[in-house]
């Protein structure tokens, strides 16, 4: 008897572990730029990388698409 019980509560353990990885991914929202990325950026790298030309740093510039995704040459 104490093996069969000890049976069932592992396998009660495992389906509510189961589901509650399931419920906790679905209910995830899928990543926003403007709403999950933008407010990092803003808060870590702007104050260095933003709009400022006198202020910026390595003429990086992360507040702008093209910006962020420029190709920097090692030469400049």
């Amino acid at each position: 008897m104490p093996r069969l019980r000890t049976l069932f509560g592992n396998l009660f353990r495992f389906v509510v572990l189961a589901l509650g990885t399931t419920v906790a991914s679905a209910s995830a929202a899928p990543v926003d730029y403007g709403r999950d990325v933008r407010p990092i950026l803003s808060d870590k790298c702007y104050h260095c990388h933003g709009p400022d030309e006198s202020g910026r740093k390595a003429k990086l510039r992360f507040d702008t698409r093209d910006g962020a995704f420029r190709v920097k040459n090692d030469s400049t």
